[in-house]
């Protein structure tokens, strides 16, 4: 079953980030030369990008939210890429909004002296000129410099004059011993390649002793999760709600390759025992909700927006799949897929005795108070209606479109927990957690990051469903709404 999703567009990898907190008193450094310029770029993001066009916005003269989108996507249509940039980067919706911009070109071509010293014939000379015309002209955003990455060198890419900037720039090797570098890798920052998080991930250290994975997995296999047993589904959401809540306690590290075999941080204090022997009792669930994508879903929204916003939508999922109400009805039938929904609804609450949350969606009487048998007295539009906010809700969670802040100790959490599953898990469940992470990654709005997941993912499953709907799209990418304002975002 495909769950009912807000129409969203995909996107070729892109990053964004506002203005990075590190929860802590924020450090101001100048960044005064190239070197520092492309340092910052490689740390902002966590790896160098090439084909790569790379917006850094600034507000208040400190750096702030960022993009970055294949630099190839703009070859056709420089315009429509123009346009593009400035709406994510300057949106209603982008708080706050910067005032100032840095323009990085990263291409696999050594910056030359343009052919006949005309500006125009440079490379990427339209793409250039249209960038620089939306955000000036459309934006009233200054832009303060424009760099040129290629062949191992960076350049100012508006100075034309050898004398001032000799070409072909300065060297790439530079970046390293920067100031910015330095004060990077003093905080722990350490750049990573996509592909390399996509291995750490992977890669869950020394497997359990004796027949333990093969126990869990035969009894994961044995329950044999769908979203339609509601009962059995409701438990496993809950022991995954648990193991989250647990593991955020203890502190979720949110890069992989710093976890320790005891699921701890490096330096960290060991808790003792191992982190599979903590949650031996539980891993059968964990792995069999893995095993279904429209439950590996829940656990997102379960991860980002907590257990009572979840339960209804997915206790109703399951009626409606049980039904067969979702599997492909017509649009004039849309109306009566929804009352039937309502009627599902109202029947399960009088055999469980009451909504599975506490914001209720209808108010019966308590189960020791009704008669067996009684038809439930309630408005059907009224449940109709309910429901259909439940479901918003939770599609909207999916979405990153809650317009509040989601719970990131949790989702980072989740990360880490999929991190140890790992040595549990047969090929469609690692799709599936690679799937998870490809969200999660968008969600913190590293777009590479999450593309590289999601590509992995697909490598394993070819048509995993729910890599398959990260994946579904359109040209234009999108930016998860959540990485687009700085209260709401990761950091």
């Amino acid at each position: 079953m495909s769950t009912p999703r807000i129409p969203q567009d995909d996107h070729t990898p892109s990053d964004a980030h506002p203005l990075p907190t590190d929860g802590a008193e924020q450090q101001v450094i100048t960044v005064s030369g190239p070197e520092d310029a492309v340092a910052l770029v490689h740390h902002t993001l966590g790896f160098l990008p090439e084909d790569s066009l790379v917006v850094m916005g600034l507000h208040a003269g400190r750096t702030g939210a960022h993009l970055r989108i294949d630099l190839s996507a703009g070859v056709d249509h420089p315009d429509r890429l123009a346009q593009w940039v400035g709406r994510h980067l300057l949106g209603p919706e982008v708080t706050p909004a910067p005032d100032g911009a840095v323009i990085f070109l990263f291409t696999d071509e050594e910056p030359a002296p343009p052919t006949w010293e005309d500006p125009a014939l440079r490379p990427w000379a339209a793409l250039h000129a249209s960038l620089c015309s939306a955000l000036r002209q459309d934006h009233c955003l200054q832009i303060v410099q424009t760099w040129w990455i290629g062949g191992g060198w960076i350049r100012d890419y508006d100075c034309l004059d050898p004398r001032c900037c000799p070409f072909p720039g300065t060297r790439l090797e530079r970046a390293e011993s920067s100031v910015v570098a330095a004060h990077m890798a003093v905080r722990g920052r350490v750049p990573r390649q996509p592909s390399q998080l996509v291995e750490d991930f992977l890669e869950a250290g020394a497997p359990p002793e004796g027949d333990h994975v093969a126990e869990v997995d035969l009894e994961a296999m044995d329950m044999s999760l769908r979203l339609a047993d509601v009962p059995a589904v409701t438990q496993a959401l809950l022991t995954w709600d648990e193991v989250i809540q647990e593991q955020a306690l203890e502190g979720a590290v949110t890069d992989v390759a710093h976890l320790t075999d005891d699921g701890a941080a490096e330096g960290a204090v060991p808790s003792g025992a191992s982190w599979t022997g903590r949650f031996c009792d539980r891993l059968a669930p964990l792995v069999a909700v893995l095993e279904s994508p429209d439950l590996a879903e829940a656990v997102l929204a379960l991860a980002a927006d907590g257990p009572e916003s979840v339960a209804v939508a997915v206790e109703a999922l399951g009626l409606a799949e049980r039904e067969g109400l979702w599997n492909g009805p017509e649009p004039e039938d849309a109306h009566g897929m929804w009352r039937s929904l309502a009627r599902l609804w109202t029947d399960h609450l009088m055999d469980h005795g009451g909504p599975p949350c506490a914001e209720a969606l209808v108010a019966p009487a308590p189960a020791s108070d009704r008669v067996p048998d009684q038809p439930f007295e309630g408005d059907e539009a009224e449940v109709e209606n309910l429901l259909r906010l439940h479901l918003r809700r939770y599609q909207q969670v999916l979405a990153g479109a809650t317009g509040t802040r989601p719970r990131w100790a949790s989702i980072d959490a989740l990360a880490s927990v999929l991190h140890r599953l790992q040595p549990f898990l047969g090929v469609q469940a690692t799709s599936t957690s690679l799937a998870m992470m490809a969200w999660i990654e968008w969600t913190r709005g590293r777009g590479t990051v999450s593309g590289a997941f999601l590509d992995r993912s697909l490598r394993l499953v070819a048509d995993h469903p729910l890599a398959r709907r990260l994946a579904v799209g359109q040209k234009e990418p999108i930016i998860c709404p959540w990485a687009m304002v700085k209260a709401h975002s990761w950091s």
